[in-house]
């Protein structure tokens, strides 16, 4: 008897599926980028400190706009190091698990 094998060794093929980009809606373009960005982030930020756990969609989405740019990257860190520097500490393991994720 052999273990259960779903991909036959000898003819292993790398799966190239690359999900498709979606349009980013101008609006949010706007509120991402614009002059909202900082409110947004803030709001963003709240989230984790008064929501218990981690919230994975915004952890994602996050993420994503983080590795697309740069400046967006420098304020979300500014903004979870501002809250970094406020008490109560019972909330920096969920900024922590944030700034881990981006890295």
């Amino acid at each position: 008897m052999s273990p259960h094998q779903t991909i036959d060794s000898t003819s292993e093929k790398t799966n190239s599926f690359e999900p498709k980009k979606l349009a980013m809606p101008l609006e949010v373009v706007q509120v991402l980028y614009g002059e909202g960005q900082s409110h947004w982030l803030k709001e963003a930020v709240m989230a984790y400190k008064e929501i218990p756990g981690n919230i994975p969609q915004l952890t994602m989405a996050l993420k994503a706009v983080a590795t697309q740019n740069a400046s967006f990257t420098s304020a979300l860190l500014t903004a979870v190091m501002t809250e970094y520097a406020k008490p109560p500490s019972n909330i920096l393991k969920e900024l922590s698990q944030l700034i881990i994720e981006m890295l």
